[in-house]
């Protein structure tokens, strides 16, 4: 699918007396512009250079000392759909992994750093897998973003089924340009640089960020919140959320006090969990320092993610399999 870039155009005027004048502002344009034709474009940014900044977080949720314990959270999910990958109706369901961990990222390098290099980041990531007809579809999505304030650094998506592997990237590098690329053997190829509206009021994120923006907003706070999702194939989409109430929760992890909070776009937004999003979902948190996700609703009930376990541990250094009591399947 074609990516939409703004172009970059001169007006072609008739060379007569003015021609000296008018030469004189086609070099400048050449010079800043590179003359005609498509240009990247660039986005705002925050004062230490990193786009998409000023995201409307609570600083007590993202610093939270229970992040510096050294482990991860891992919660898993079950989600039920009422259409299959191909967005045909039949339903279908499947669980999902999640973990939540703090660590150092490279912003030059795009990748983890363990030399205390970098800055503070939150990765997040959900995974899953899903069958339909002859085929079966792996995916997995990862974020990173900086502790202080949640600015996306870095979101990627990998997928691989019986056709192909495929991979899907947004980059959010020191210099501004953000950048989609997408690596593909039967889905295409492509590197591009993504519009982002300038101001305060976008607060562009890529899509995975979305849930844990939720999070990370301020409780009875949270009514006119508004945020643009990034997508490859067209301009970004305008989002709000508003708060709906707060109530209590039964999840098969247990009973909750908790927030619900209606997040409403424009249009329909890739999606982690339901190819692409509904036009409204409601998504319910637990009102605890970890505002753990219980919950995400599509309000036209066409999907629903909901917690059925959740524990702390350090998994690359221990067996997690080993102390969940209801999950044993792996995702």
């Amino acid at each position: 699918m074609p990516f939409p870039l703004r172009t970059s155009t001169m007006t072609r005027l008739p060379m007569h007396s003015s021609a000296p004048y008018l030469m004189a502002l086609c070099m400048i344009g050449i010079l800043l512009f590179g003359c005609t034709g498509e240009q990247p474009t660039t986005s705002a940014l925050s004062a230490d250079g990193l786009a998409g900044a000023e995201l409307p977080v609570d600083s007590t949720f993202l610093q939270d000392p229970l992040w510096d314990d050294g482990q991860a959270e891992i919660a898993f999910y079950e989600v039920n759909r009422s259409y299959n990958v191909y967005e045909r109706p039949e339903p279908s369901s499947f669980t999902v992994g999640t973990y939540l961990v703090k660590h150092n990222f490279s912003r030059d390098r795009m990748t983890k750093t363990t030399d205390g290099s970098g800055v503070a980041a939150f990765k997040s990531a959900l995974f899953y897998e899903v069958n339909s007809g002859s085929y079966q579809y792996k995916r997995n999505w990862v974020v990173n973003a900086r502790r202080s304030d949640l600015a996306p650094i870095k979101q990627s998506f990998t997928s691989f089924d019986w056709c192909s592997n495929l991979y899907r990237e947004y980059a959010f590098p020191p210099d501004g340009n953000v950048v989609f690329r997408k690596r593909s053997d039967d889905y295409g190829n492509a590197e591009r640089s993504l519009e982002i509206p300038q101001g305060r009021s976008s607060r562009a994120i890529p899509p995975a960020h979305v849930p844990l923006l939720i999070r990370a907003i301020p409780g009875d706070d949270t009514s006119d919140v508004s945020f643009t999702v990034l997508r490859p194939d067209g301009p970004p989409i305008a989002a709000r959320t508003s708060f709906i109430d707060t109530t209590t929760v039964e999840t098969e992890a247990g009973a909750f006090q908790a927030e619900r909070i209606r997040v409403a776009y424009d249009a329909p937004v890739p999606s982690l969990i339901a190819e692409r999003s509904a036009s409204s979902e409601i998504y319910t948190r637990s009102i605890t320092p970890d505002r753990r996700l219980l919950s995400i609703r599509a309000e036209d009930n066409s999907y629903e993610m909901t917690l059925v376990e959740h524990v702390r541990s350090a998994y690359w250094s221990t067996n997690i399999w080993d102390v969940l009591e209801q999950v044993d399947a792996r995702p």
